[in-house]
This record gives structure tokens, sequence and C-alpha cells, in this order.
């Protein structure tokens, strides 16, 4: 009430009002820092420190180390066979959990220093990208599967192990990955749309990849069945 006595007041009434949540940039820096000295960092950590949306957080971590052209050396595969496996679930059951064998194992070296470089993109994206846009058809249970499943697929195109001569192989999936997962969370009715802008145009440069491959590869052998049929 106007002009009541600071000792009348109740105290409980402002410790009631809903706090707004912490930024996704915010909560990941606390997971990261949060634990204690000389403790592995796990998925399972950073599960913890993320709370609500634990398993899109966790993918639009994983997909941190690959947003340069220069990513760590064999780490494609295992991380994007998480996040495949993570996105599968949220399509059919809405929730995600790690088994030990997973979610306990220690992250490589150096993924604190990607967790940092992580952070600051978060930082970056939340001021001038992301908002809660919230558009009515990102709630419906199709669409949350079918996007889920968009995500699957991006996973699998970053998981494949492809020699590091073909460039962007894991960038483009990896922003295609950031820009839905983000959406998702933030029911960003705008910037899903460029998550799937980015999807068509990493389907396509796959597709374009596979196909000069394929192409080269069968006038090699046909090249090499000419040279046997003249040394004949």
């Amino acid at each position: 009430m106007r002009g009541e006595p600071e000792h009348l007041r109740d105290p409980s009434a402002e410790s009631s009002i809903p706090l707004a949540p912490l930024p996704l940039s915010v909560r990941l820096a606390q997971a990261a820092n949060g634990r204690e000295i000389g403790q592995a960092l796990t998925l399972n950590l950073v599960l913890g420190g993320l709370q609500e949306s634990g398993a899109l957080l966790v993918i639009v971590v994983l997909c941190f180390p690959f947003l340069l052209p220069v990513t760590i050396p064999g780490t494609s595969t295992p991380l994007g066979a998480v996040m495949f496996l993570l996105a599968l679930r949220l399509a059919f059951t809405a929730r995600a959990t790690f088994p030990a064998w997973v979610g306990e194992r220690r992250l490589p070296k150096g993924f604190d220093r990607v967790l940092g470089g992580g952070v600051r993109v978060l930082r970056f994206l939340e001021r001038w990208l992301i908002r809660p846009r919230r558009t009515f058809w990102l709630r419906w249970p199709m669409v949350h599967s079918i996007n889920a499943l968009v995500l699957a697929f991006l996973a699998v195109l970053l998981a494949l192990p492809i020699p590091p001569v073909i460039p962007l192989t894991n960038t483009l999936p990896a922003y295609g990955i950031l820009l839905v997962a983000l959406s998702m969370m933030e029911e960003d009715g705008a910037l899903i749309w460029v998550g799937y802008v980015v999807t068509a145009l990493t389907t396509v440069y796959f597709v374009v990849w596979a196909a000069a491959i394929e192409h080269l590869t069968a006038r090699y052998w046909v090249s090499v069945w000419e040279w046997l049929q003249q040394f004949l």
C-alpha cells in the first residue's frame, strides 16, 4: 500500500514476484564455470546447469566447436551422433536424458575455450537476432517433432566422416542446428525461417559435392578400365 510504513510491509509480497529467466548465455557461463577445481567437464554437468530446456541447450552447446571453419579433429562424428540421438528423442518423446556412458564421459580437451567462445556468440545473437516472437504454430506437437527431425538430419550431415579437404561440411550444419534449436527454445517464429533456409542451402551444398565426387570417381574408374584394356 502506498505510504505504508516500512515495518508493516509484507516481505512475501515482494518475493512472490516472478523473476525473468536468465539468458541462455548467462546460464551457459554459470554451467561452465560453476564446477569444482579439477572436475571433468561432462555432458551431464553442462545439462545440470542449464535447467529446463536442457536437451536443446546441450545440442546448442555441442555445435559450438563447429561454428568456425577450423575445428577440433575427430569431434564431428561422436558429437554429431550425440546430437542425433537427442534430437530423435525430442521428436518422439519431448524429453531427453543421457545414459552414463555418454553423459559422464569427459569432453575433449580445449572444450572450456569452446564454451567461452560459444557464450560470446550467444550474447551477440541474444542482442541482435533472438527475440521471443511467439508464433502459435511453433507450439504444435507435430511442428515440434518436425523441427526436431530437422535437427536430427543436420546432425547426420555433421557426423559424416568427410575429410577436411571439402570445406564447410561441419560449419554449415552447425549453423543450421544453432538457428533451429534457438528458435525452438525461444519460440522465435522469424528466426526459424532463417534456420530453414540455412538447412536447405546446406542440403544443396552436400548434394552438389556428392554429385561432383561421384562424377570424378566414375571418370577415374573409366580411365583405369581403359588403361587396362590398352595394357592387355
